[in-house]
């Protein structure tokens, strides 16, 4: 299995495939979380494992990261830890604009850029309305304060 993390540019999410040889490729790193330009993402990783065939690449990505959000019921800010595994397919496209199915990756040049891939899957992740715990008893409707902190009186 090639190791191809030595011959990309740092920060970049980009993987080569060389459908010629079909070499299973593999590649882990950290994620660069400032190339995402997601709101409290704090830190992540990643491992990456391409198969290519004659004109397309199975790819299994592995991320886990570390995010910053706000409890949408007590409005206070916790950290989430994700582990997340999603399955692609590496296409070949020699066209100027190619669209992008869920689950698809255009190879250009023999480049697969992930980057997209692993954005969507993070956003994703976040939710509609992330909580700080399954329990979490929100704020009193009355008064404000953090039920889950004290218990304010106001419901008596």
């Amino acid at each position: 299995m090639k190791d191809m993390s030595r011959n990309q540019p740092e920060g970049v999410l980009r993987v080569k495939i060389d459908f010629a040889d079909g070499m299973p490729i593999e590649k882990k790193g950290n994620l660069p979380v400032e190339e995402f330009h997601i709101k409290g993402l704090k830190k992540g990783e990643f491992h990456v494992k391409l198969s290519p065939g004659r004109k397309s690449a199975e790819i299994l990505l592995k991320i886990s990261f570390e995010r910053e959000l706000t409890c949408s019921r007590c409005l206070e800010g916790f950290i989430k830890r994700s582990e997340l595994t999603e399955g692609a397919e590496a296409v070949i496209s020699d066209k100027e604009s190619f669209e992008e199915d869920e689950g698809i990756v255009a190879v250009k040049d023999k480049i697969a850029d992930l980057t997209d891939i692993i954005r969507d899957m993070i956003i994703i992740d976040e939710g509609m309305k992330p909580l700080c715990r399954d329990d979490c008893k929100g704020l009193c409707p009355k008064c404000g304060e953090n039920l889950n902190i004290n218990e304010c009186g106001c419901a008596d």
